[in-house]
């Protein structure tokens, strides 16, 4: 008989090593109690802050710190947290994703939204440069009079830059 560890009754010393593990927090419910992130006296950089954080759909919350940086020295500064302090660091964009995947319960969600700049716009090729943050509908009010479209694009015009590569939006014509 196959047991699988991950929901088994079994005691985590009768647990095989290489059996993965459970998440050491389970996402819960809206509503329901979060345990405290007091994880360290050093204050949290200006630009996070702790938040009740949901699901697009709304069936789960986390209780996590989430980082609001505008430059990429801001993005560096987190990241060094995150290290001396011995947390995971999720980057986060709009939060449309219809997993948890833009969830994590009691560490850091590094949330992109506010790098949301056009960089560049290159008439002659076609080729655009944004920040993470910058959302579908940024790149089609630059390009669009242009006469110029994506190849392919999800239906929500919201979605950013990153949560769309990092999800393969429409795949199919990926790479």
């Amino acid at each position: 008989m196959i047991v699988d560890p991950t929901t088994s009754s079994q005691p985590d010393e009768q647990r095989p090593e290489h059996a993965p593990q459970p998440y050491p927090q389970p996402l819960r419910p809206p509503g329901s109690r979060t345990p405290p992130l007091d994880r360290s006296d050093r204050a949290l950089p200006a630009f996070a802050r702790r938040e009740t954080v949901p699901q697009m759909v709304g069936s789960l919350e986390t209780e996590s710190i989430v980082a609001h940086p505008r430059t990429i020295d801001q993005c560096r500064e987190i990241l060094e947290y995150c290290r001396d302090e011995n947390l995971t660091l999720c980057p986060r964009g709009a939060g449309h994703s219809y997993g948890d995947m833009s969830l994590n319960d009691g560490q850091v969600l590094l949330d992109i939204r506010s790098m949301d700049r056009i960089l560049d716009f290159d008439l002659e090729s076609g080729r655009i440069v944004t920040e993470p943050g910058a959302q579908i509908l940024d790149i089609y009010q630059v390009a669009h009079p242009h006469m110029y479209m994506l190849p392919a694009t999800p239906s929500e015009g919201t979605i950013t830059v990153a949560g769309a590569i990092a999800n393969n939006v429409n795949g199919k014509d990926g790479w």
